[in-house]
């Protein structure tokens, strides 16, 4: 076989940097449950003593508003007696609380902004006369992609530990300031942020050759990362990805391990002892007290194996897909919580009959897991729209 139709094998495999982009029940969206069909044409409205906030239909049928990624809030603004006001101030917060659990009851929260944008909607001017009654006003925002700390805005969330509970919430909030003594209201609207996400980049493929098995054509038109992923001084043994590691969740992974050895006596057994599967890792800190949980979310089948005795090598060719169609993605939001994702992958000690032996082999490799493929994103006109995966089923 030529050398361009399987994965790289070196003695030195370049490790890759991670950068954190993305329970079976996992919860992106804080009690968010779907409305009945008979308010859809309805508006989502939030009033206050003399204030009425509108912020159009409820075109996702949830029972707040929903926003994906740069998400447009539109909507408008009635204020009653606007002779009397002085100022209206529009802003939009995010939070992310974490908060201990003591014997079953929540105590001692920590809360960090990750949104907090303000606009003066309406200021008064000293020299103008205003007349009384009501006035709207126009309402158009567009939300930010990145964070206060400059890491990607967080989804709305929220996940219960057994001692940590957090959720990550947002809010429009309208302030009418009026003149006299106890004259400030507040409107609160809560909102979904359900951004959808994906790869930076599309696949990376190489040209085949025209002597190429095309029965693996999958597997060799990919551009593979490789890592070494035993320690000690036995048969070398690597463990490969497509590049890049960013993965649409349930979408199919293929993965493929190399032992270097074309003299395998039984590759089924080996097949059998090698085990790949696939996590999804939420991790919470509260007053510097940390919690993690782990579930996992596939097992990887071991498909086929292919001795190339010229290279030395027999490779093992593989796929692994898991988790929520639409509905994974992994976050970070400092000194709060964190989902990511990882592959394990474990090879039990293997002894042929010819005297090759491979060690127990162990690796742990970070990818990052998005709502949907780069072709989805980048070939769609929709790309505001919410990633309805993350809702809370």
């Amino acid at each position: 076989m030529d050398d361009h139709t399987l994965p790289l094998y070196t003695a030195e495999p370049r490790l890759p940097s991670y950068a954190v982009a993305t329970s079976p029940t996992l919860s992106y969206t804080p009690s968010l449950t779907l409305s009945d069909t008979s308010f859809m044409s309805t508006n989502f409205v939030f009033t206050s003593k003399s204030a009425v906030l509108d912020l159009g239909p409820r075109t996702w049928g949830a029972s707040t508003p929903v926003y994906g990624h740069h998400g447009l809030i539109e909507g408008t603004l009635d204020v009653k007696k606007i002779d009397t006001v002085h100022k209206i101030i529009y802003v939009l917060v995010g939070r992310a609380t974490t908060t201990l659990v003591r014997e079953g009851i929540p105590v001692a929260p920590q809360v960090i902004t990750v949104l907090d944008h303000s606009a003066e909607v309406y200021r008064r001017s000293t020299e103008t006369t205003v007349a009384e009654g009501s006035q709207r006003f126009q309402l158009l925002f567009e939300l930010p992609e990145l964070s206060g700390d400059d890491l990607p805005l967080p989804p709305s969330f929220t996940r219960r530990l057994p001692g940590t509970v957090g959720e990550i919430t947002y809010e429009i909030q309208v302030d009418i300031y009026r003149r006299g003594w106890r004259s400030h209201e507040t409107i609160k609207a809560p909102f979904l942020y359900l951004p959808r996400t994906a790869p930076p980049q599309e696949p990376q493929l190489v040209q085949l050759p025209d002597s190429a098995d095309w029965k693996l054509r999958e597997y060799l038109e990919l551009d593979w990362e490789t890592f070494r992923i035993n320690r000690g001084r036995g048969t070398l043994v690597q463990f490969s990805l497509p590049r890049p590691l960013w993965y649409k969740s349930q979408a199919r992974i293929f993965l493929t391990c190399t032992i270097a050895s074309a003299r395998l006596s039984n590759t089924n057994a080996v097949g059998r002892n090698l085990n790949v599967t696939l996590h999804r890792v939420i991790s919470m800190r509260s007053l510097g007290r940390s919690e993690v949980s782990e579930v996992t979310l596939a097992e990887g089948d071991i498909l086929q194996a292919k001795v190339d005795e010229i290279r030395g090598i027999t490779i093992f060719f593989g796929v692994i897909s898991g988790g929520r169609h639409e509905g994974e993605m992994a976050f970070r939001v400092s000194n709060s919580m964190e989902v990511k994702y990882l592959i394990r992958v474990k090879l039990t000690s293997v002894a042929s009959g010819s005297g090759t032996f491979v060690e127990d082999c162990y690796h742990e490799q970070p990818i990052t897991l998005t709502t949907h493929s780069w072709a989805e994103l980048n070939h769609e006109l929709n790309g505001r729209n919410p990633a309805l995966g993350l809702y809370t089923r």
